[in-house]
């Protein structure tokens, strides 16, 4: 059912002390086991007449955990294991995809309850704080208690396992441990669900390889149906399994019985031959037209008949009489539908009255049947006698004709073979700049900033980088008071008249002079600009602030993009057939529809080793238009050469090789 999770408009005294109940989570949970495993008991007001031990309880949760059932039907004794061993009020198994619409998938009611008025909406509060929180929730509502333990947190399908009790005391710790019990039951069901699942998906699997690996190795079509039902019959532990036949039709049909006659009996599984004017052989072969008609009219993919029902289906007195008569319990037939949707048969297993119902041998039966039909459809097609014929009286036909159909395509080879045609040699391309510029540190000193990086187009005059010019503020700063103070000293020993002092001090001033004009000079291009518009190909400075570059040291290299120059990698046995002016195109890696078309306009004299081979670089010029090309993309080039024969352009490589072999 379908709770709402609106709340009442007005909170009761119960639900005011409930917000203000504290939370306990799993871990506190885990704790508490510790000490509650050994002595775990309820008081006397709570027992019934059931064992209210751990070591009953955990037993009894095992065989729920192990035991073949369905999911609900495990739910369902789960919750009145868990209202038996707690004496709860109410015990259910909750259930959400958005935590807003709860739904309870199972749940148990004490009698003695039902005059407390208990409602969903009592709980609901802390079933959804479980499902936000994915942790164990208890609320006080005098007087009654909930606890809410989470069993999975899966993003699309949460559920927690929910108790209300009536406790004189709020002792909930062992009523926890119960709960952490229960959700670790649901838990191991499901991963026992999901192993035996894989299990079966792996034997059904192997089951049909095998199945298939036989069939195709049957000497006939009877071998290759006989196969088939033993094997079916085998894995499916059936009484029998019947293969039948029908005239192929599409699955439009409105009639299959009228349009397309009865089914044919094929094989019978352990029986190496059919009479098919038997009794038994008559009721199968009405039972399997039965169901070919049910999928026709009614669009029914099987028909299963079983005699304990007290209701027989729509369109199913063959089926029933074919159970009477041979008193079998069920009987499962399914059309045989390739994949292309034509109808080639039907086949039947039935099923002692003793065997019980298994929903996987009917996924297994689901599974296996448009195989089976592709794979006899496949086989029947090749043994038809009439089809072998017709193309034996082909190949005797083809025979008489065969030697001159042989002479002529010769002939006409032969004549292709001479027909010239462009010979075309393929090159590996990189793109590299046809001029470079390169921006270099103008002095010694501290790169205070970097303003472009590697990629950034840039104009001419751009400025690229900066200088740190506080060491040289100083530096002036400092050399302006030693020139000051050596043109005083100029003055003092002109006064005192002494020519060579007054010398010296003259050149210590002109040196002064000189260095200062140089650190002048050093302070007005601080700024590094660029020479060329262009890109930056290499120099990431941006994160090296503050570091010291020497005079000369390379810090960007800035490239124009207007032209760009292909390096193709000419292969050494193929360069004596390229020269300059050769008609070219190029189809770049990451654009490989849009092709560049040039001439070869220089051939490089002297060979090169690119990715460990010999190879002569040509050079193409090519306009950027529009930016497209960038430096360092690679590409394959064409270079269309002489015509040449057909033949020689196939062979010349294979023949050259061979002639260097022997040579």
């Amino acid at each position: 059912m379908n709770l709402s999770s609106a709340k009442p408009e007005k909170p009761t005294d119960a639900e005011r002390h409930r917000r203000s109940s504290p939370t306990v989570t799993n871990s506190e949970v885990r704790s508490a086991t510790c000490h509650l495993a050994d002595d775990f008991r309820f008081d006397a007001a709570h027992a019934s007449h059931e064992d209210l031990s751990i070591d009953s309880l955990q037993r009894r949760l095992q065989t729920l955990s192990t035991a073949s059932i369905d999911r609900a039907e495990m739910l369902g004794l789960l919750v009145r294991a868990v209202s038996g061993v707690t004496n709860a009020i109410w015990v259910g198994i909750a259930q959400t995809e958005n935590a807003e619409s709860i739904e309870i998938v199972s749940e148990h009611h004490r009698l003695a309850s039902q005059n407390l008025a208990l409602s969903h909406s009592t709980f609901l509060p802390t079933i959804q704080k479980t499902f936000e929180t994915n942790t164990a929730q208890v609320a006080f509502l005098t007087p009654l208690s909930v606890l809410c333990i989470p069993i999975s947190a899966n993003a699309t399908d949460a559920e927690c396992i929910s108790l209300v009790l009536e406790l004189p005391a709020r002792d909930v710790e062992p009523f926890l441990l119960v709960g952490q019990l229960a959700a670790a039951c649901v838990q191991r069901f499901d991963d026992r669900c999901t192993l035996r699942e894989t299990d079966w998906q792996a034997d059904a699997t192997a089951a049909i390889a095998e199945l298939l690996a036989e069939m195709a190795s049957a000497t006939d079509l009877a071998d290759a149906h006989l196969i088939a039902a033993n094997r079916i019959a085998d894995f499916l532990n059936a009484e029998s399994v019947v293969l039948g036949s029908c005239r192929p039709y599409s699955v439009d049909r409105d009639s299959v019985a009228v349009s397309h006659g009865r089914a044919r009996i094929e094989g019978i599984s352990s029986t190496t031959k059919v009479d098919q004017g038997a009794a038994t052989a008559k009721l199968i072969t009405a039972a399997m037209s039965e169901s070919l008609v049910r999928y026709d009219s009614l669009g029914e993919s099987s028909t299963d008949f079983r005699v304990d029902r007290s209701e027989t289906g729509l369109m199913q007195l063959a089926h029933q009489s074919l159970a009477e008569s041979t008193k079998v319990g069920r009987i499962v037939s399914y059309p045989l539908v390739t994949s292309k949707g034509t109808v080639v048969g039907v086949w039947m297993a039935s099923f002692a009255a003793e065997t019980p119902a298994n929903s996987g041998s009917h996924r297994f039966a689901e599974t296996v049947t448009p195989y089976l039909a592709d794979g006899l459809s496949g086989a029947r097609r090749s043994s038809e006698g009439v089809v072998a014929r017709s193309r034996r009286k082909i190949s005797v036909a083809g025979s008489l004709v065969r030697p001159s159909i042989l002479v002529a395509g010769m002939l006409i080879g032969a004549a292709a073979m001479i027909v010239p045609v462009p010979h075309r040699i393929e090159c590996p391309t990189i793109l590299q700049p046809t001029s470079q510029r390169f921006a270099t540190a103008p002095h010694t000193g501290i790169l205070k900033m970097a303003h472009v990086r590697p990629g950034d187009h840039v104009k001419q005059g751009q400025v690229l980088a900066e200088m740190d010019g506080v060491e040289l503020e100083l530096k002036h700063a400092d050399l302006s008071a030693q020139r000051e103070r050596a043109i005083k000293r100029v003055d003092v020993q002109r006064t005192l008249r002494d020519p060579s002092a007054t010398q010296i001090a003259s050149l210590e001033v002109t040196q002064l002079t000189a260095q200062l004009d140089l650190i002048a000079h050093q302070r007005d291009h601080l700024k590094i600009t660029a020479d060329v518009d262009g890109i930056v190909l290499q120099g990431d400075w941006h994160d090296a602030r503050g570091a010291m570059v020497h005079v000369g040291d390379v810090l960007m290299q800035v490239a124009p993009l207007d032209t760009l120059r292909a390096e193709l990698e000419v292969p050494e046995r193929d360069v004596s057939y390229v020269q300059p002016g050769q008609s070219v195109r190029l189809a770049i890696d990451g654009n490989p529809l849009d092709t560049l078309s040039g001439k070869v306009d220089n051939l490089r004299p002297m060979s090169e080793i690119r990715n460990s081979r010999n190879v002569f670089l040509a050079e193409v010029i090519l306009q950027n238009d529009g930016n497209r090309l960038r430096p360092g993309m690679r590409g394959t080039t064409k270079i269309t050469a002489d015509h040449r024969p057909l033949g020689w352009v196939m062979f010349h490589h294979a023949w050259e090789s061979v002639y260097g072999s022997f040579r």
